[in-house]
């Protein structure tokens, strides 16, 4: 046989029993080699070893690789994400590939809500990974018979592939602003709001993002009519004009999210100011704490996940104050309960129903707690109310579109319950 040949043939048998490696069997002090992307077909390989937080060179474990992985599956992109591990030419390193199978990420939905409040709905354009980039695009229209709003969203987790972040949204919202006493009807607002919002930040590392910008409004009120036992407003509460405020965002973000079910911890802090010595016709202040905790109790047949928050504001207007009920306080009306400071908490229990083809379903459990009051009345029993309900959940894996829902509550306080079904958008 040519030489050239024989040379041929046995490096090629020696690359084709090359076993490849378990990430259980990696020896102490491996390093990882070269990364391959496969099957991916719209998602550029760069954007996916970016998201794993994987280098050329690092040391490798079990643990790291596995982390790799979820972090990956994490991005609500891909269907399932499988590493592949084979000794390279170089003493202790390993080459990886990564083979993804990508969900199918734009989407055009209805978004509809229902509840015996009313019912909404309208269509929602939306694209979780823009040009295979895994930034997020959201086009979408809302009405009912006392909501009308369109929105156009734009996040870009890495701006040019930096560190830098950026969150801009547009809103045009026509609103008939209500408010409750013992779940009667006492005011009615009608309210214009147009504006955006630009919010530059940089990821400082995969945990912890910071973001500095502001918003602006322009205001419109219309009070639409009153009756006795409505609480006193401030003579700036139904100001019209230009609202122009800055925010500031910290975030800590330590989660991962497989199959619509969040495990780990996020807080996240932003402070709101908005100035009349800084051009705007507002003068208030607002400020929010939130948490997230979501732990698998049982692998995927039982999750828990909690969230909590802590708001406070002053001279705030009336669009801007504080509101509960409907879905973040489930077993009363939407937006019953109006304040200026407000502590909620919220805790579900989810549980496997039965796993599709296509998509999984699943029931919840809930109990929903909050206080909420103006601060200038103090705090009395009757501003802290709960819920507790139950509930179905629908997620879809091949489809990168937001979860489907229906809950029914009960309103301890209040001895009542109510519904809501949401098809809808979460951006």
């Amino acid at each position: 046989m040519n030489p050239i040949f024989r040379l041929a043939f046995l490096s090629a048998l020696l690359i084709s029993v090359i076993p490849s490696v378990q990430a259980d069997d990696l020896p102490q002090s491996s390093r990882l080699g070269d990364i391959t992307i496969k099957e991916a077909k719209k998602t550029f390989p760069s954007v996916i070893i970016s998201m794993s937080g994987l280098e050329r060179g690092q040391e490798i474990t079990p643990g790291i690789l596995e982390s790799a992985r979820v972090a990956i599956l994490s991005s609500s992109l891909f269907e399932t994400v499988e590493f592949g591990l084979k000794k390279s030419n170089v003493m202790n390193s390993y080459d990886l590939t990564i083979t993804v199978k990508e969900k199918w990420s734009w989407f055009i939905i209805p978004n509809f809500r229902y509840s015996s409040d009313g019912i909404g709905g309208g269509l929602a354009y939306g694209d979780s990974n823009f040009m295979g980039y895994a930034k997020k695009v959201l086009i979408a229209g809302n009405w009912s018979k006392d909501n009308r709003t369109a929105v156009l969203g734009y996040r870009d987790p890495s701006v040019l592939g930096s560190m830098m972040t950026l969150s801009l949204d547009a809103i045009y919202r026509w609103d008939t602003m209500k408010e409750y006493s013992h779940r009667m009807e006492v005011r009615k607002v009608r309210l214009k709001e147009m504006g955006f919002t630009l919010l530059p930040g940089i990821q400082w590392n995969p945990r912890f993002s910071t973001s500095i910008g502001g918003f602006y409004r322009l205001v419109k009120h219309r009070l639409l009519s009153q009756a006795g036992g409505a609480r006193l407003l401030s003579a700036d509460a139904l100001r019209d004009g230009h609202d122009i405020a800055g925010v500031v965002q910290f975030d800590y973000k330590d989660t991962q999210n497989v199959n619509g079910l969040p495990s780990g911890s996020e807080i996240s802090l932003e402070t709101t100011i908005s100035d009349n010595r800084f051009l705007s016709d507002f003068d208030y202040f607002r400020q929010s704490l939130r948490a997230m905790h979501g732990r698998s109790i049982w692998e995927h047949w039982l999750h828990y996940v909690g969230n909590g928050s802590a708001q406070f504001g002053s001279t705030l207007p009336f669009y801007r104050e504080l509101q509960m009920g409907g879905t973040n306080l489930r077993g009363y009306r939407d937006r019953q309960f109006r304040g200026d400071t407000r502590y909620s908490f919220n805790h579900e229990l989810i549980f496997h129903i039965y796993n599709f083809k296509r998509l999984i379903l699943r029931g919840v459990t809930f109990w929903d707690s909050a206080v909420i009051y103006f601060k200038d009345r103090k705090f009395k029993r009757d501003n802290w109310r709960n819920g507790i309900g139950g509930g179905l959940r629908v997620y879809f894996k091949g489809i990168a579109i937001p979860l489907v829902g229906y809950d029914f509550g009960y309103g301890v306080d209040d001895n009542a319950f109510e519904h809501y079904l949401n098809i809808g958008v979460n951006f």
